[in-house]
């Protein structure tokens, strides 16, 4: 198996699961912005 298969376990991220989570904070203003916002609203096209 590989690293990941056996390490991490992978599912959808919506808002739901966003509203539920700690913040995604990786850093960068503008990937952080994405994730707690734009994702979503691609997501709904």
């Amino acid at each position: 198996m590989s690293f990941l298969q056996d390490q991490c376990s992978f599912g959808f991220y919506n808002r739901e699961k966003a509203d539920t989570s700690k913040p995604f904070r990786c850093g960068d203003d503008d990937l952080d912005e994405f994730f707690t916002n734009d994702a979503f609203l691609q997501s709904d096209e």
